[in-house]
């Protein structure tokens, strides 16, 4: 824009200069001898015609740059609006980095209290597992206890044979028999 504008400057310019010539061959032309004033009047009405057409394309370019400057003005308006919108942008992702990197720890916070969460949850499984390897080893032992009662020719109840202590069950291998104990 600025550059038509300085364009529509320079060719104003042009025509104003081009006027004041007109003007001054005018004026040489008033001057100039009576017998040639038929010719004179005939050129001077000529030169007032096309200083008029001059003048209207003036005002015509002075019109157009007038529009050309309330355009530039405008764009300027916008121009600052957009800048001020970029500004609150970058403030905004400015402080979406913030909040992301503040996220960022969270999540680091999250993935360490879940390693811990995991290594808690391996040990509740070896020790549910223990549970589980006592649990069958309890059954293992109910069962021998009951087989050694069955041939001793004895019954026993599934409580009375875990009311048996340690001494009962390796009472066997004081006998020098093998002990399932």
């Amino acid at each position: 824009r600025q550059g038509i504008n300085a364009e529509y400057g320079q060719h104003i310019a042009a025509l104003e200069k081009e006027i004041a010539d007109l003007k001054k061959q005018l004026r040489a032309l008033e001057g100039s001898d009576r017998s040639r004033a038929d010719d004179g009047s005939r050129e001077r009405d000529a030169l007032k015609r096309e200083n008029e057409e001059l003048i209207t394309e003036l005002n015509r370019l002075n019109e157009e740059n007038a529009r050309l400057n309330e355009e530039n003005a405008r764009l300027r308006d916008e121009n600052d609006r957009l800048l001020e919108e970029n500004d609150a942008l970058r403030a905004e992702a400015v402080a979406l980095a913030e909040k992301n990197d503040n996220l960022e720890d969270e999540v680091a916070k999250l993935d360490d209290e879940n390693k811990k969460l995991n290594d808690e949850a391996i040990k509740l499984n070896a020790l549910t597992s223990d549970t589980t390897r006592s649990r069958k080893i309890r059954i293992n032992i109910e069962r021998l206890i009951r087989r050694y009662y069955y041939h001793k020719g004895l019954r026993m109840s599934e409580r009375a044979a875990w009311k048996l202590s340690l001494i009962h069950i390796s009472e066997p291998t004081r006998l020098r028999r093998i002990s399932y104990a």
